[in-house]
């Protein structure tokens, strides 16, 4: 999930727990770690006055995920369809 959001561009931290919502700051900040040491997220610190903000942006290896995470999209929706049209329907009938 937090790859997809980074996909569309970089987001400060307050911009990711918004959309991620209803993720805990702990949650986002334990994930956002383990993407930063796998070297698919990268972070910028941003300080103006007093205020520090922290922007996240993918690094190339992150961005080379977007075929792979289009591809599961793809086939949630196709498996999302047949689950309607096929499993639920014989719930229902049987």
């Amino acid at each position: 999930m937090i790859i997809g959001h980074l996909l569309n561009g970089p987001q400060y931290y307050g911009e990711l727990l918004a959309n991620l919502e209803p993720i805990s700051k702990k949650v986002l900040t334990q994930n956002l770690r383990e993407l930063e040491e796998m070297m698919i997220v990268s972070k910028e610190i941003h300080q103006q006055n007093k205020i520090i903000k922290v922007q996240y942006s993918l690094t190339k290896v992150g961005h080379s995920l977007k075929a792979l995470l289009n591809d599961l999209m793809e086939w949630g929706v196709d498996y999302s369809r047949y689950y309607k049209n096929n499993v639920v329907k014989e719930q229902k009938n049987g």
